[in-house]
């Protein structure tokens, strides 16, 4: 992948200036440490842009949107569970061309899988990667963005994005802009009661769903087989994002919930053996949802991760996708709230202390064995209204996120600008890449027959 060279970086001051205070790391990036040992624990947002680059543009547009953003080099401090931002001397923009003999969707998929599997350093490190390549044959070109998740969630990220654009573009900022605001970290959720009442409640929850995974279906992985992970994208047909939430509206859903159900339904096509199984025939998926509304804003720090995550247990997976999401939307709706989604503390004491005590591995196989999760889903609609002109002028917004070593396969779908994109990682221990793509049409045809269906 070859990069700017060093007199096209953007200079910075040469002094190395703090950014930030000393920021606490929250649970769920405690988490993401501790998951960054096993795999990269990476993201990746692109958009596909008409025109060819104008590096030039592009590189002055990152700089100022990370300096407003006080984004720079990230320092983790891990015995104080803190980290902050110090400022960096240039920022480097990679240029990657088509190969001959490829096409512009190979070269995205190419870049994204590398970008996944790639680890960022555990040293002080610039926690974003920009790539840029031109897509001559449709005369467009993608800007990749590739981040450490431990360092930003999707919302901090879209937003960022949408203040590269609008400078990169050219655009004016729209007058109800909210990206000064929600590029902060805002990580604090609201109080939940005293603190021995929320480890004492974390731990009842922990035990609870411990049990009531038991039941759950484990996809198979191969035993030592590769931690690498895979990507692909499918692009929904024209008006689904349209029908979709129509549906949405009608059933008191949420697009998310609606890609919940069809997962699970589109896994249980693919298990027919499951249903003989003793004990283990229901499906369980783990979902995130984003807390910033809720939280206590601080905008002097940046990006930031402000999530909090659930697993989901479709009893009956076999009966169709309407029948499936009227068994996610009652577990979806208790976790929809300020007070309603549990913590990941439990889950992060458990690993970083109960394991080592008990001799288990911080590995992909220990954590299988207590969250037998099938898939994840993470789904995000770009608002549009809060960047302007921005967000209205990118022709495909795609996202790929990490599984984490709880889960072997995860599901993004990003809605934008009336497109509906379906980005897919798996584990290769997992799926074979033509397993992959079988499942991810199962998940189209199901969504596609349920629309139908409802209307």
């Amino acid at each position: 992948m070859a990069s700017m060279g060093q007199g096209d970086h953007v200079q910075k001051s040469q002094e190395m200036l703090w950014l930030t205070p000393n920021l606490r790391m929250n649970d769920f990036q405690r988490m993401m440490i501790e998951w960054d040992r096993i795999h990269p624990y990476n993201a990746v947002h692109a958009v596909a842009l008409a025109g060819r680059t104008n590096v030039l543009a592009l590189r002055g547009a990152v700089l100022r949107a990370c300096a407003a953003a006080g984004v720079g080099e990230l320092v983790v401090d891990r015995k104080h569970r803190t980290y902050r931002y110090r400022s960096i001397e240039d920022i480097q923009i990679h240029q990657n061309p088509v190969p001959e003999g490829r096409n512009a969707e190979q070269t995205l998929h190419t870049i994204i899988c590398e970008e996944m599997n790639k680890p960022f350093p555990t040293q002080p490190h610039f926690p974003l990667r920009w790539i840029v390549f031109d897509d001559s044959a449709n005369d467009e070109h993608f800007l990749v963005l590739a981040y450490h998740h431990v360092a930003a969630d999707a919302n901090s990220i879209q937003s960022l994005l949408a203040l590269v654009l609008l400078q990169y573009l050219d655009l004016p900022p729209a007058e109800d802009s909210e990206l000064p605001t929600t590029i902060s970290n805002q990580r604090n959720l609201p109080s939940r009661g005293s603190r021995r009442g929320a480890n004492v409640r974390s731990l009842a929850r922990a035990v609870q769903q411990t049990f009531r995974l038991r039941h759950a279906h484990r996809m198979h992985e191969c035993r030592g087989g590769r931690s690498e992970t895979s990507f692909l994208v499918k692009s929904m047909p024209d008006g689904s994002l349209n029908r979709l939430r129509n549906i949405c509206r009608a059933e008191g859903a949420s697009l998310n919930d609606v890609f919940l159900a069809a997962l699970a339904s589109a896994i249980a096509l693919m298990t027919p053996a499951r249903r003989t199984h003793r004990h283990r025939r229901k499906i369980a998926l783990a979902t995130v949802f984003s807390h910033r509304k809720w939280a206590k804003e601080d905008p002097s720090h940046p990006l930031g991760v402000c999530l909090s995550e659930a697993a989901v247990l479709i009893d009956q997976p076999d009966a169709g996708v309407r029948e499936t999401l009227a068994q996610v939307l009652p577990q979806t709706r208790r976790r929809k709230s300020p007070h309603g989604a549990p913590g990941l503390s439990w889950k992060f004491w458990f690993v970083k202390y109960i394991w080592p005590a008990l001799r288990i591995p911080n590995s992909v196989m220990s954590y299988r064995k207590v969250f037998p999760l099938c898939a994840g889903v993470s789904t995000v609609s770009v608002n549009e209204t809060s960047s302007g002109e921005a967000m209205r002028r990118v022709q495909r917004y795609v996202r790929a996120c990490p599984p984490g070593p709880a889960m072997p396969l995860l599901l993004s779908p990003t809605a934008c600008a009336g497109r509906l994109e379906l980005g897919f990682v798996f584990r290769q221990a997992c799926l074979t890449e033509a397993q992959a793509r079988a499942l991810l049409d199962s998940v189209v045809s199901l969504l596609g027959e349920f629309a139908a269906r409802v209307h």
